[in-house]
């Protein structure tokens, strides 16, 4: 199995190609940024109402201006861009195509079926070794391994550290052990499972990056400015 997998053509060579191809038949429907925002918002709006498909190109721009973060108060800040997003493209027949591995389109609720992430997903796993090409949801075992260490889950899904009776965190009843029962194995082969993140040649690509049917459909290029 791990000799016919390594002899398979390189995923995400085949899929810059073919977004490549693509953008080059459709770039002529490509909208650029012109006019004041208001005019631009309103030209989106008329654009998404009429296409027959819509391509949305996401990248880290988009979590940047949703709040999302790697230090500071995020979650304070966090603007619902991505489900504001949805909102717009949810009665559409739309496809994403994304560079970002944060989740944000999954957790706002966009169809798996309809999201590429090129580089992978911190919410999915994939076998290490790997022995096969697919991918698989991470939420509910993640969520046991925080329990079991002692955290507990809010309202809002934010992560709750024990507190004592002076309000301060305390983090001596933090365990910071994951169970061994929890340690996620391949139900294939039995190695263990990774991160399905684009770090090396091990990288499973599950998904193709886009089936058009030639002449059958319009396709808008959108690229969301949701800045506030």
């Amino acid at each position: 199995m791990r000799q016919n997998f390594d002899e398979l053509p390189n995923g995400y060579l085949e899929s810059i190609n073919n977004g490549i191809k693509t953008v080059r038949a459709f770039r002529g429907n490509a909208q650029a940024g012109k006019g004041t925002r208001e005019e631009q918002l309103k030209r989106l709006k008329e654009e998404i109402q009429t296409a027959d498909a819509i391509v949305i190109g996401g990248g880290a721009g988009l979590s940047t201006s949703a709040g999302l973060t790697y230090s500071g108060e995020r979650f304070e800040r966090y603007k619902p861009v991505y489900q504001m997003l949805l909102d717009m493209v949810k009665d559409r027949d739309y496809f994403v195509i994304t560079t970002n591995v944060d989740h944000q389109f999954l957790k706002a609720g966009f169809d798996k079926e309809r999201l590429f992430y090129t580089q992978g997903d911190y919410g999915l796993w994939q076998c290490s070794k790997p022995c096969h090409k697919r991918t698989y949801d991470n939420k509910g075992k993640v969520v046991k391994m925080l329990l079991a260490q002692g955290f507990v889950i809010g309202e809002n899904s934010e992560l709750i550290a024990p507190v004592l009776n002076n309000g301060d965190t305390d983090f001596s009843m933090l365990s910071m052990r994951i169970p061994s029962g929890l340690i996620p194995y391949c139900p294939v082969c039995g190695e263990p499972m990774s991160m399905n993140l684009r770090a090396d040649n091990s990288f499973v690509e599950d998904r193709s990056l886009l089936s058009i049917r030639s002449g059958t459909k319009r396709i808008r290029m959108i690229k969301p400015f949701m800045h506030a």
